[in-house]
């Protein structure tokens, strides 16, 4: 024990002090004072142990994620192409139907216009917008409506009928037609409406009467 050499009565003081210390007092102030912790390495691997479950339940959810987001992705891009190609269908069906050489014209379960190719628009005189989801009634006067709509009932209870009739042109002329009509119907097979088309036979006509 160091003690300044000018104090040698604090050295038997301090002597004393420390005799009079039992050993048991000594061990307690050492473990107080001079304690070392040992670090067990053996926690790691109960640490390890917790944590590495943990990791993989979250890198399997993040897997999983990734997995439906890109199925998801693709499901998408699958349904956009699909709906592009209807589109593309459905505009090649309208182009094919508009350059038809006769008038055509569909309409829906309701006996309403669906649709109405050019010859037909101007064979009666309307644009598309007065005729698309209109009916017969809201077309045409009453007399011509009424022989319309009666000519459609006969379409529905019969399924297919061919006729001949004349029909006058929006100008006025009379014209010979005839008449190719058909009930269309849906995958339940319930009627879904009908449609029909017409050819102008009044050259014809006009040649046999002469």
């Amino acid at each position: 024990m160091a003690v300044r050499k000018d104090l040698p009565q604090l050295y038997h003081i301090l002597d004393k002090a420390l005799a009079s210390i039992s050993n048991q007092e000594r061990r307690e102030i050492k473990n107080q004072w001079f304690s070392v912790k040992v670090y067990n390495k053996l926690d790691d691997v109960k640490l390890w142990k917790t944590l590495v479950p943990v990791l993989l339940v979250f890198a399997l959810i993040v897997i999983i994620i990734l997995y439906w987001n890109k199925r998801l992705h693709e499901e998408i891009a699958q349904k956009e192409q699909a709906e592009r190609e209807l589109a593309n269908n459905l505009y090649w069906i309208k182009q094919l139907l508009e350059a038809l050489p006769t008038p055509f014209f569909a309409k829906d379960g309701e006996l309403r216009y669906r649709y109405a190719n050019k010859k037909f628009r101007d064979f009666v005189g309307k644009t598309e917008e007065e005729l698309i989801g209109k009916s017969v009634d809201e077309v045409y006067d009453r007399e011509h409506a009424q022989k319309y709509k009666r000519r459609d009932e006969n379409v529905l209870l019969k399924k297919h009928v061919v006729s001949e009739t004349v029909m006058f042109h929006h100008g006025g002329s009379a014209h010979d037609m005839i008449f190719f009509e058909s009930a269309l119907f849906n995958q339940k097979g319930q009627n879904d409406g009908i449609m029909g088309l017409f050819i102008d036979i009044t050259e014809r006509k006009q040649a046999e009467r002469a």
